[in-house]
């Protein structure tokens, strides 16, 4: 999704909003999918949610479970795919807002 979601903005000349100054906001999010009311046994699903600019263009999506916690090395490869693509958009400043989840200073 990730080279699809660059490639889309890229192609169709994508203008993206700074947040503050001339930054361009990431945003990580972990969002547990909510099935309430579906008969299920040991579904646990969560995403991770990266969208960019103040228009909240969608960037990048990783699946897994939700048990799996957001310092495991899984995260930390999905962090890092994630910053790299960022040089190839044509902008030079971005900040970077993580939800708690986050936390950890393996993750920086």
């Amino acid at each position: 999704m990730l080279y699809f979601a660059i490639q889309e903005l890229l192609a169709h000349h994508t203008h993206l909003s700074p947040c503050y100054k001339d930054y361009i906001h990431v945003d990580m999010k972990v969002m547990p999918m909510n099935n309430s009311g579906t008969k299920k046994e040991g579904v646990n699903l969560t995403y991770n949610k990266v969208s960019i600019g103040q228009e909240g263009y969608w960037l990048d999506l990783d699946f897994r479970p939700g048990k799996q916690h957001s310092r495991g090395e899984e995260t930390m490869a999905f962090l890092v795919q994630t910053l790299e693509s960022l040089r190839s958009l044509p902008y030079s400043r971005f900040l970077l807002r993580a939800d708690s989840a986050y936390e950890s200073v393996g993750n920086y």
